[in-house]
């Protein structure tokens, strides 16, 4: 999210930056509460093995949608 931030803050004039954030940190930090329930509920159940897989697939998930992320700022 740390990256994301500062995407954020280096590509939107002043005015623009709080709705940007806000826009950018809501339907990252709602999930969140269900996420933690969900990997709660895996572990639980299904142990440790399926827990990790899913938490590496999201990793890799997002690692993947980085990839079409473009940098408009130039070289």
């Amino acid at each position: 999210m740390t990256l994301t931030q500062a995407m954020v803050a280096d590509s939107l004039p002043e005015p623009d930056r709080d709705a940007a954030f806000l826009c950018v940190l809501f339907p990252g930090l709602c999930p969140a509460p269900f996420w933690a329930l969900l990997v709660g509920l895996l572990m639980e159940n299904m142990g440790f093995l399926l827990l990790f897989l899913v938490l590496a697939g999201s990793y890799i998930l997002g690692i993947a949608l980085m990839l079409f992320v473009n940098d408009e700022r130039g070289p």
